[in-house]
């Protein structure tokens, strides 16, 4: 395609990279969801970035016919490898099975993986002001840090906080104290009537 288009005419701007279906050797279909094909994306951003051309490929993949723990694992795992390997471009947002059709449920999702990679991507910031050594020597020891100022400052510039994963693990003695999704939409339809 780069070849082509710098045939054609020379210097105009093109964006490249695949969009891999691995084949299930067991089924002979494509598997969009696949690790490799991840793998491949990866590899050719930096290709691309090596010869200064924007990369693209197709992530989030998931060949799951519901929104379940598949589509979960299968989109952080393309999305993840390929946004490592600072592709440039992407698609296959909200797309299932297998490039098939696409959900609103799997928007959120894949926007929810996004952010957690945005995230790790960003790193760790060392500089003298994490450190926060000053901070630690005022709390000493058998001291915290939750009600520092600093700590408030610093939670909102570190932390990532999730839009819909639950976080509230054991220390939910019960899912009826909050209800469940049913029950919580009807309350808020009372609310707004």
């Amino acid at each position: 395609m780069v070849l082509i288009a710098e045939l054609i005419d020379p210097g105009k701007p093109v964006v490249a990279g695949p969009s891999p279906p691995f084949m299930d050797m067991r089924t002979a279909t494509p598997a969009f969801g696949a690790l490799e094909g991840a793998l491949v994306v990866a590899g050719a951003a930096q290709i691309m970035r090596y010869y200064g051309i924007p990369s693209y490929g197709s992530i989030v993949s998931s060949d799951s016919i519901v929104i379940d723990t598949q589509t979960g694992y299968e989109a952080a795992w393309t999305a993840q490898i390929p946004l490592m390997a600072r592709i440039n471009l992407v698609n296959g947002i909200g797309l299932i099975p297998s490039y098939n059709g696409c959900s609103l449920e799997k928007l959120v999702i894949d926007n929810e993986v996004f952010g957690g990679i945005r995230r790790i991507m960003k790193g760790i910031n060392v500089s003298e002001t994490s450190l926060a050594v000053d901070v630690i020597e005022a709390a000493g020891p058998g001291g915290h840090y939750l009600g520092q100022k600093y700590t408030r400052e610093q939670l909102t510039k570190e932390r990532w906080f999730l839009r819909i994963s639950n976080r509230l693990g054991l220390q939910l003695a019960s899912l009826a104290s909050i209800g469940t999704p049913r029950k919580r939409h009807r309350r808020k339809d009372k609310r707004s009537r």
